[in-house]
């Protein structure tokens, strides 16, 4: 058998072979840039509400950046973030002279179409979604990021904006959020030295009109109230004040936010896959169809001549049941059904009578 299907054996493992070959040779291959980073949270928070509360006996907890990995992968895959990448203007060398080397926004780079600007930046935008994964380690708390590009050096520009803008967005964000704490405490400044000035006051009052007032325990005990009243009020302006300037501190604060463990630098990994390995790949599953077709070629080759009478009934059943398969076999025979029901008679003698009008 298997020198009877020699051609077969033969010829099939060998295209197979040239065409994995070939395909992996000639394919455009794609780079990946790798980068690794931590937010800084997790520490004790600085902010100046978290250490008012403090004074009354209150604890809030907060991490530096209130974020966690899991929201770093999903601000990544934004779409906000991602088509600030894509409007970002990239510059990159694609050899070794300064001839080769490309620039432009991602629509420019990949050539994409668009009615208008926005439409452009829409395709761009869409882009990025399939070349940008993010996920997390459980274990450490690491965001992984990866961009995957035409061009070595645009995956590792991308990799790099990605990482600028989610440290902008973690600026733009505390900063946002010190202003707002800014314009609060010193509304509540005014408020709290108001308070101040008011309880002083009073003590000021009760000292000149009692002079002598440790002989008597009634004035002794009111002393120290109005005294424990200007300390509160002295203790919640101190902490208004010191929060004022941490706010302020915090307001143009340009420290990043994220810690980056592992730069995308020296990642680029390629997609492409070693042409030998899917040549010789493509002549072993090769090698197996090929036998198992010579074996059904064989086997549907014998069955004729051993089983004539099986094999003639076989032949005409499947003739029968590509005629029952017929398009206007089946129009026919639903027609048929339908007159039969509108005029009252039995809908298979209408079939039977329909089939042999048909046949003849």
């Amino acid at each position: 058998m298997l020198l009877r299907q020699r051609l077969l054996i033969l010829g099939l493992p060998l295209l197979a072979s040239i065409a994995g070959y070939a395909l992996t040779r000639f394919q455009r291959a794609d780079f990946t840039a790798e980068s690794k980073f931590v937010s800084q949270g997790g520490q004790p928070s600085s902010s100046p509400l978290a250490g008012l509360a403090a004074q009354f006996g209150v604890s809030v907890t907060e991490s530096s950046s209130g974020e966690s990995p899991d929201f770093y992968v999903a601000l990544l895959k934004s779409r906000d973030l991602l088509r600030g990448a894509a409007d970002w203007h990239y510059r990159f060398a694609v050899g070794s002279t300064r001839a080769d080397t490309l620039e432009g926004t991602i629509a420019d780079l990949y050539e994409l179409i668009g009615e208008t600007p926005d439409a452009r930046l829409a395709s761009a935008t869409g882009l990025l979604g399939r070349q940008v994964f993010a996920r997390t380690d459980v274990r450490t708390g690491m965001v992984i990021l990866e961009t995957t590009a035409r061009w070595p050096g645009l995956a590792l520009e991308l990799n790099n904006r990605l990482l600028q803008l989610v440290n902008e967005f973690n600026l733009q964000k505390r900063q946002s959020q010190a202003v707002m704490e800014r314009e609060f405490i010193d509304g509540r400044m005014g408020e709290a030295q108001r308070e101040l000035q008011q309880e002083e006051s009073r003590l000021l009052r009760f000292l000149q009109e009692n002079r002598q007032y440790q002989g008597s325990p009634q004035l002794t005990f009111e002393s120290a109230r109005l005294q424990r009243l200007v300390d509160l009020r002295q203790d919640v302006y101190t902490s208004l004040a010191q929060a004022y300037e941490q706010a302020r501190i915090d307001e143009v604060r340009t420290t990043p936010v994220i810690t980056v463990v592992d730069p995308p630098q020296g990642s680029i990994r390629s997609s492409a896959s070693n042409p030998r390995y899917a040549g010789f790949l493509g002549l072993l599953l090769g090698a197996v169809v090929a036998v198992a077709l010579a074996f059904g070629r064989e086997f549907f080759a014998r069955v004729p001549q051993e089983n004539v009478e099986e094999y003639e009934t076989f032949k005409k059943l499947s003739f029968a049941a590509l005629n029952d398969l017929n398009p206007k076999r089946i129009l026919n025979r639903l027609r048929a059904i339908r007159i039969a029901a509108s005029e009252g008679e039995s809908p298979s003698s209408r079939l039977r009578s329909g089939e042999g009008g048909g046949d003849g």
